[in-house]
């Protein structure tokens, strides 16, 4: 009996031995590419897990990460004029390869035009939203959001706000017809100011207005009750 006690408390200390002295998983190297909605290498975009691990993306969109250690992270992609995209990782060693996908600002906006184009007014108020949110001057932002403004009275746009961005737009030398047109239109059918869209119409020149165009302007003018001044 004393024999077994003995053998017993050896197993024991010899089993506890062993289970504290085992050493965690080390730390690995993550690999992986970062690439937009196209399938392009991403050169430059910053990828981060914390503060501790940060890497930046090569000319070929590829990147690597050393001493990360196995288990879950939440990691952030981002660079300027691309979405930034946060995911979480299940890192379980370098036989890992992480791909990232950041749209940029125009891939979505390409999505909101798409969604506009099948009616699906809805999912384009929250591409714009989200192009919104992408750093980034870029023209057809603010025209898409005119549409949308016009189309779907629901979203949350401020034709106001597009007026006068669209008007920045024209000042920077952007002097089209369709912008002409959008800004008429946010000013007659949203912001119910008939003699001002007129202004706005006369600005496409006269050889680019159609039979309908000249039949709305005629009305218009019949509307605003007289001549409205020809705009700058």
């Amino acid at each position: 009996m004393r024999n077994l006690r003995a053998t017993i408390a050896t197993l024991v200390a010899v089993l506890f031995i062993s289970c504290a002295g085992e050493p965690k998983a080390p730390p690995d190297t993550l690999y992986g590419m970062i690439y937009d909605l196209d399938g392009a290498a991403v050169k430059g975009a910053v990828l981060s897990f914390g503060e501790s691990f940060v890497c930046e993306s090569d000319s070929n969109g590829r990147f690597f990460l050393d001493g990360l250690p196995r288990g879950y992270h939440k990691g952030v992609a981002e660079k300027p004029g691309f979405e930034r995209v946060a995911f979480t990782l299940d890192f379980r060693g370098a036989a890992d390869i992480l791909y990232v996908k950041i749209p940029s600002k125009p891939q979505v906006l390409a999505l909101a035009e798409r969604a506009m184009k099948s009616a699906k007014w809805e999912e384009a108020d929250a591409y714009i939203k989200r192009a919104s949110a992408i750093e980034g001057e870029y023209y057809l932002q603010w025209f898409y959001a005119g549409v949308l403004a016009v189309r779907f009275p629901e979203a949350n746009v401020d034709p106001r706000v597009v007026v006068r961005e669209l008007e920045r737009i024209v000042e920077r030398g952007v002097r089209t017809e369709a912008i002409f047109l959008l800004i008429g239109d946010l000013q007659q059918y949203r912001l119910g100011d008939v003699g001002t869209a007129l202004v706005s119409l006369r600005r496409i020149p006269e050889r680019d207005r159609t039979a309908e165009l000249r039949d709305r302007m005629a009305t218009l003018e019949i509307a605003s009750g007289s001549e409205a001044p020809v705009g700058h």
